[in-house]
């Protein structure tokens, strides 16, 4: 089962029904960002058996991981992209009216694996 949410929502509390929390392509700047670390802190600590997998294919924000660490101050996780390529990646995006078929550098973190 899935579910949506606001980042922006004060009336989340679900965290203790999911396994697996996943963020993707939202850290579009720093205010998004910021706000994607609270929802982290909150959801680890709601549930700390959750896993977390975050992705950021733009850079938008080369400050996250250090705003994430200073959020979490007492984490053990290695917070760290990993980067890579996806090559002869097939999609679509914003004003792109076909598929295109290109290579991707994406970057994710892991947390709780």
């Amino acid at each position: 089962q899935t579910q949506l949410f606001d980042i922006y929502s004060n009336s989340f509390s679900s965290y203790n029904e999911f396994d697996l929390l996943i963020i993707a392509d939202v850290l579009y700047n720093k205010e998004l960002a910021t706000q994607v670390c609270y929802r982290i802190k909150e959801a680890l600590r709601a549930n700390p058996k959750i896993r977390l997998l975050l992705t950021d294919s733009q850079r938008f924000v080369p400050s996250f991981l250090q705003t994430l660490r200073e959020c979490l101050l007492n984490t053990s996780q290695k917070l760290e992209w990993k980067e890579e390529t996806l090559e002869q990646f097939t999609g679509s995006g914003v004003c792109i009216d076909e598929d295109q078929t290109y290579d991707i550098a994406v970057r994710t973190l892991w947390i709780g694996l």
